[in-house]
Order: structure tokens, then C-alpha cells, then sequence
């Protein structure tokens, strides 16, 4: 159990990495560390350390209950998420609107994303259905949001509640995930 562990947290960084190697299959990877109970802990290995708790790493589509939710940041008065990026570069979303994200109403998200080439976004829900932009990406000339890169617009309307990923590349270097929870509307 112990080498099980070890070699989950040394390839903790490497597991969304499946994503450039099975594209099409839309599989969802998660991996958990708990100690004592609590969530994403922090655990340091060395030659003398000892390692007791559970270690779970799942492929497969992400269960009905979870969502690795990219959290939102206030940064100067934005609402932006900095999602999980994969390659060379960086990306960055700017919220336009609410940052509760509901079913069925427009959601604006400004991007800004480093490197070069075509850039693109797609968004899929749990069981891998994708849905386009309803609006974009649209460069964009100019802007007052300080983060690197290039600028487009998006606007997105997802159909359902539920767990969504937008998956994000910038041609063939950069790849990024951004992940909402989309709620039902009231």
C-alpha cells in the first residue's frame, strides 16, 4: 500500500497529462491523498517517513456528486479563474458575468492565453457531450485586463445543469481546463 501511495502523489502533477493522450474518450482523472480524514492534505514522503491513510485514483466519468471546480479569484475588482493549463503557456478567464453559473442564461468569459496559433474553446459536460460557444472566440484589440497573452470573447449557454469542463488550446502547444458547476435556475 505504502509503494501505491508514494508513486500516486510522485504522479499526481502527470495524471491530467491522459487528457493529450486519449482526447476523444473524455475520461475524467482524480487522484486523493487523505490523512486522518481531511481532504488533500499535505504529505511529505522521505526515506524514514511513514504513510497511513488512503490513496484513490479513479478513471472514468466524474460521479454526479463531484466537480473539481476551478475556483474564482477577485484580482483588482475581476472575477477570473486560472485554469489547470497542460503544455506551454498559460490561460486565464475573465468572468463577465455572475460567477454563479446557471443553466440555460448566457455566460460571458473574456480569455487571454500565451503561445500562438488558432486558439479554441469547447465545453463538455459529464457524460461528454460537447457544446459550442454560443458567441466567439472573438479576438479582441485591446483591453484594460492585465494578464499575458492574446484576447477573445466567448459566450457560452449550457443546456443543463451540472458538471462542465471547457476545454481550452492554443495550436498544438497549450491545452487548459476550466471547470464550472452549472446550477439549475431557480
Amino acid at each position: 500500500m505504502a509503494v501505491a501511495a508514494i508513486l500516486a502523489l510522485l504522479f499526481w502533477p502527470t495524471l491530467p497529462s491522459l487528457w493529450n493522450v486519449l482526447p476523444t474518450a473524455h475520461l475524467f482523472v482524480q487522484a486523493t491523498a487523505t490523512v486522518a480524514g481531511s481532504w488533500r492534505s499535505g504529505i511529505v514522503v522521505s526515506s524514514s517517513a511513514t504513510y497511513e491513510g488512503t490513496v484513490v485514483v479513479r478513471v472514468g466519468p466524474p460521479p454526479d456528486r463531484m466537480c473539481p471546480v476551478t475556483p474564482v479569484q477577485s484580482s483588482n475588482g475581476w472575477q477570473e479563474m486560472h485554469p489547470d493549463t497542460f503544455g506551454n503557456g498559460d490561460v486565464w478567464a475573465l468572468i463577465l458575468s455572475s460567477p454563479r453559473f446557471v443553466a440555460g442564461q448566457d455566460t460571458v468569459i473574456v480569455w487571454r492565453a500565451t503561445g500562438t496559433g488558432v486558439f479554441g474553446v469547447i465545453a463538455l459536460d459529464a457524460n461528454g457531450a460537447q457544446v459550442p460557444p454560443k458567441s466567439g472566440p472573438d479576438p479582441h484589440s485591446g483591453s484594460n485586463w492585465q494578464r499575458p497573452g492574446d484576447e477573445w470573447g466567448t459566450v457560452f449557454n449550457f443546456p443543463h445543469a451540472g458538471c462542465w469542463q471547457l476545454h481550452v488550446t492554443r495550436g498544438a502547444n497549450l491545452n487548459a481546463d476550466l471547470w464550472l458547476a452549472i446550477v439549475s435556475p431557480p
